[in-house]
């Protein structure tokens, strides 16, 4: 897996007069593992999916290699905040399907399958069963499979573990990581949970309610951070601090009569 670079430059979305993006500006280096960490509704999702070609910009442009992003392509996988599986397709057909739109014969799709359930973690008997058959998390996994079925110099990951309980998403979060240590794809991970962005990431990118970005930054934690130690570095509490100082609303009044 070859990893590649995004940039926005002056990246602005508008949908009539409400504007999601305004005038962002990233650069996210080939082989990164960036964090996108907001507030609901601040654009996060947006700004990934003008990454991925499925938004087109009102103004200013997004660059994959340097060449301009005019829609979806198949260097940048795409991980969803729900699963998107198709329910009446096998896990093997799922993993599959862009194998077979590319046109890869049969006997090498079913090795290529076999090796991304592999390396997600998924037993090859998984590949035979319906989508309603797993949990949420195997589901994940599967997803995160077929994003990398065309082996993606991008991963784009929009809060694909924000509906798992919380041991299911610390396995998954260990999964992207090892994923990201092993094969090096550049990795762009929307969230707005502090602790994962904090855990996974090598840097991080916080953006306000106002569809911009307000800071980036580097991770200052050493790896590995597992869930159980994460606390003890001693960069952990003031790095935590400072990403909710930047996530507090600054239009807050407090009355100072109310105590509680």
């Amino acid at each position: 897996m070859i990893a590649a670079g995004i940039t926005a430059e002056d990246l602005t979305v508008r949908y009539g007069t409400k504007t999601v993006l305004d005038s962002v500006n990233l650069t996210i280096e080939a082989g990164a593992f960036l964090a996108v960490l907001g507030p609901s509704g601040c654009g996060k999702s947006t700004l990934l999916n003008s990454f991925a070609g499925f938004v087109r910009p009102t103004s200013g442009t997004v660059s994959f290699n340097g060449a301009l992003v005019t829609g979806p392509s198949r260097e940048r996988g795409v991980v969803f905040q729900r699963d998107v599986l198709f329910p009446w397709a096998s896990v093997s057909r799922n993993v599959g399907f862009a194998l077979r739109a590319a046109k890869v014969p049969r006997a090498q799709r079913r090795r290529r399958i076999a090796a991304l359930l592999d390396s997600v973690g998924l037993a090859p008997e998984v590949a035979s069963k319906l989508p309603h058959e797993l949990s949420g998390g195997m589901r994940q996994r599967v997803g995160i499979a077929r994003a990398l079925a065309n082996s993606p110099q991008v991963l784009l990951m929009d809060e694909p573990f924000g509906a798992l309980d919380a041991l299911t998403r610390e396995q998954m979060q260990d999964l992207v990581i090892e994923l990201w240590e092993r094969t090096r794809p550049t990795i762009v991970f929307v969230t707005h949970d502090t602790d994962e962005a904090i855990r996974i990431a090598s840097s991080i990118a916080v953006m306000d309610a106002h569809g911009s970005i307000a800071e980036r930054f580097a991770n200052p934690l050493p790896r590995p951070r597992t869930a159980d130690r994460i606390a003890e570095f001693s960069e952990y509490a003031p790095l935590r601090r400072r990403l909710h100082d930047l996530l507090r609303p600054t239009n807050v009044t407090i009355n100072s009569g109310d105590r509680s």
